[in-house]
C-alpha cells in the first residue's frame, strides 16, 4: 500500500471521492472513506492501458490530473493507495491547498 497526503487531491477530486451517490462504479475502483482520506483499489486492469484507464476515470468525473496520478502510482506498484491526511508529500506531484 502506498500513503500518500490528501494535499495530492484537488477539491473536486476528493469531493468525488466522498460522493455518497456515485456514478463512477463502473470505473472499478473501489473507493473506501475513512476518517482522514480515502483508500483505492481495484483498479489494475490487464487489458486496459494506462491512457484508456485515465480517459475511463475522466469519463467519471474525476480530473485528469487525478487519473495521471494514479496511474503513476500504479507505475510504482500501488495495489493500494491511502490518500491520508498525515500521509507525506511527494515533492514532485502538484498539491492543492483548498
Amino acid at each position: 500500500m502506498i500513503v500518500i497526503s490528501t494535499s495530492h487531491l484537488s477539491e473536486h477530486d476528493c469531493e468525488r471521492l466522498g460522493d455518497s451517490n456515485p456514478d463512477y462504479e463502473n470505473a472499478e475502483i473501489r473507493i473506501l472513506e475513512h476518517e482522514y482520506g480515502f483508500i483505492l483499489t481495484g483498479f489494475l486492469h490487464e487489458d486496459e492501458t494506462d491512457e484508456e484507464y485515465a480517459n475511463h476515470l475522466v469519463s467519471r468525473g474525476f480530473t485528469r490530473e487525478f487519473a495521471d496520478l494514479v496511474n503513476l502510482l500504479k507505475l510504482h506498484g500501488a495495489q493500494w493507495i491511502n490518500f491520508d491526511i498525515d500521509g507525506p508529500e511527494i515533492d514532485e506531484l502538484p498539491t492543492y491547498e483548498w
